[in-house]
């Protein structure tokens, strides 16, 4: 499994390791499991993009993209990349941020035009600068609660972790958390449609139905 991992990032050499041990071990190698990270119908540009990160990682070599943040600004980022992590359903870069001169967490599907360089750094960020970075990219998060329908069990169970859902008596899901305050969280909210009966707090709630009343006079 681990090596089947790696073979997708396409880490030199993984395939010939495959078949030495499915020869030493005298088994046919079937493809009972196959890792992707890449999201549902996106392209092969796609699959690239961990074996691109993962070489200016390894290489220390500096990395330049545009970076759509919460709020949908674009900024251009120069970064010295570090490790990437796994985290709530999504992968993210770590790295230390030549354009914010500190240390950075990137969510990698907001990352587009990505660009290795040939430019060397030495390695400055150590597992507590990462530590800090985390803290750093969730200062802007508020407690919100929700109640989703019956009807919405599929999407509570797909999207949030069991200690943050609550199941009510009459079917409906309370689900509380933190999350980040902007157009990111508008847009995600509204996905719900008419699964979603109750938002708390008021300032959020009062955020999207600004939001239903434009789309509302656009659409007329």
């Amino acid at each position: 499994m681990a090596l089947q991992m790696l073979e997708a990032t396409a880490y030199p050499g993984i395939e010939a390791v495959l078949l030495k041990f499915v020869s030493l071990f005298k088994k046919e190698r079937n493809n009972w499991l196959e890792v992707d990270f890449s999201p549902w119908g996106s392209g092969e540009s796609s699959r690239f993009v961990f074996q691109k990160l993962r070489e200016a990682i390894v290489n220390h070599h500096i990395i330049h993209f545009w970076y759509y943040n919460s709020a949908g600004q674009a900024s251009r980022r120069s970064v010295e990349p570090v490790q990437l992590i796994f985290k709530a359903k999504a992968w993210y870069l770590a790295g230390y941020c030549l354009s914010s001169k500190d240390s950075r967490i990137f969510k990698i599907n907001r990352m587009r035009d990505i660009e290795v360089t040939d430019e060397h750094y030495e390695p400055r960020m150590e597992a507590q600068a990462i530590k800090e970075a985390e803290k750093l990219e969730g200062q802007d998060l508020v407690e919100v609660k929700l109640r989703i329908s019956a009807k919405g069990a599929y999407r509570v169970y797909d999207e949030f972790p069991d200690p943050m859902i609550t199941a009510n008596s009459d079917g409906s899901y309370t689900v509380r958390g933190e999350f980040p305050i902007g157009l990111w969280l508008d847009s995600y909210l509204l996905s719900f449609g008419t699964l979603l009966e109750e938002i708390s707090p008021e300032s959020l709630r009062n955020r999207l139905l600004s939001q239903l009343s434009i789309l509302k006079n656009r659409l007329e």
